[in-house]
C-alpha cells in the first residue's frame, strides 16, 4: 500500500468514527437512530437543492464557498442546539428527551419546508421566500425552558 492510499484509508475511517460518534451521542441523549439520520439526510438534500436554487435563478457566479460554508455552519449549530438541550436536561434530571424530540420534529418539518421551497423557486425562476422555522422553534423551546425553571 502506498502512502497516498493509507492515507485516503485513515481519512475515510476518520471520517466514518465522527459519524458513527455522532450517531452514538445522539442514542445516548435518547434520539431514535431514525429520526436522526432521516434529519441528517434531509440537510443534506437542503443543501443540495440549495445550491441548484442559486444556480438556476442566480447564476453560477452565486455560487461562493462562503455562503456554503455558513450555511453549513448554521446548520451545524441546529444540531448543537437540540444536543444541547436534550444534555442539559439530562445533566440537571429534567427529562428533556420529548422536549428534544419535539424540536427534533420540528427541524425536520423545517428542513423539508426548505427543501420544497428551493424545488419551487427553481422551477419558477423566482427567489424563494423565507420563513424562519428555526427561529421560531428556539424561541418556543425558551419559552418552555422559561417556564419550567420558574
Amino acid at each position: 500500500m502506498n502512502d497516498a492510499s493509507t492515507i485516503v484509508h485513515i481519512g475515510w475511517i476518520k471520517n466514518v468514527s465522527y459519524i458513527a460518534a455522532f450517531f452514538a451521542f445522539g442514542e445516548y441523549l435518547g434520539f431514535e437512530t431514525e429520526v436522526m439520520a432521516i434529519f441528517v439526510t434531509l440537510m443534506i438534500l437542503d443543501v443540495f437543492t440549495g445550491v441548484i436554487r442559486a444556480y438556476v435563478v442566480e447564476g453560477g457566479s452565486a455560487l461562493r464557498s462562503a455562503i456554503g460554508t455558513r450555511g453549513i455552519l448554521a446548520k451545524l449549530l441546529l444540531i448543537t442546539a437540540i444536543f444541547s438541550v436534550a444534555l442539559a436536561g439530562k445533566g440537571v434530571g429534567i427529562e428533556a428527551q420529548a422536549l428534544a424530540n419535539g424540536a427534533m420534529g420540528v427541524l425536520i418539518l423545517s428542513e423539508l419546508y426548505s427543501i420544497l421551497g428551493n424545488i419551487h423557486s427553481a422551477r419558477n425562476r423566482k427567489p424563494k421566500a423565507e420563513f424562519d422555522a428555526v427561529a421560531w422553534m428556539l424561541s418556543q423551546v425558551r419559552f418552555l425552558l422559561e417556564k419550567t425553571v420558574k
